[in-house]
């Protein structure tokens, strides 16, 4: 039983270490801020927000820090609907 016990947790551990969060999400663009070669798109009300049960993003932190997207992709206007996966990674979070 101890074994088992051990196990999981190095296996969990392990898991906590190569997870990058992520959320499936629908809602619409509250504002968009462009920099020279990306934008940063946020949502204030999302219609929907689910977020992974094995490595979850929070919903608070997506609204604290936007959704990046380079300048080829940053065709948005406020209130457009925007929906998808998101993935955190170290420096962004981002469209799947």
């Amino acid at each position: 039983m101890k074994t088992i016990s051990i196990l999981l947790g190095l296996l969990y551990s392990l898991n906590s270490l190569a997870c990058f969060p992520e959320a499936q999400f629908s809602g619409n663009i509250s504002k968009i801020i462009l920099e020279s070669d990306y934008c940063t798109i946020f949502i204030k009300k999302f219609d929907y927000y689910k977020e992974s049960q094995i490595c979850g993003l929070n919903k608070s932190h997506v609204k604290q820090n936007g959704i990046y997207f380079p300048k080829n992709r940053c065709r948005f206007q406020i209130n457009d609907s925007l929906s998808g996966i998101l993935v955190k990674n170290k420096k962004y979070i981002y469209l799947d």
